[in-house]
């Protein structure tokens, strides 16, 4: 052990050389493969198909459609269904 030591005492410059090389080098080669592994989540959506149920513009007598406690037809907006697809579009599963 001590013979390491004075080793490396005598030759100061070449020790701290290689260490100073060698610690960047081991760190970026274990983080890139640490990074290989990742894979990437992905998720898309796509609106298929719109369908109005209720549109403001021909009222409908006698027929009162509510939302949450809010009148739909006097309040002026549409009610719609809405067809969509959802698409995993990355390399992980997505639960």
């Amino acid at each position: 052990m001590r013979r390491i030591a004075r080793l490396v005492i005598h030759h100061k410059r070449e020790a701290f050389a290689v260490v100073a090389f060698a610690g960047p080098v081991f760190l970026s080669v274990f983080l890139g493969l640490a990074a290989l592994d990742k894979r990437d989540a992905g998720m898309a959506y796509e609106i298929l198909n719109t369908t109005d149920v209720l549109d403001v513009r021909t009222p409908v007598e006698d027929l009162k459609i509510t939302f949450r406690g809010e009148d739909i037809q006097q309040g002026n907006l549409n009610l719609r269904i809405y067809s969509i697809r959802v698409m995993n579009t990355g390399e992980t599963d997505i639960l």
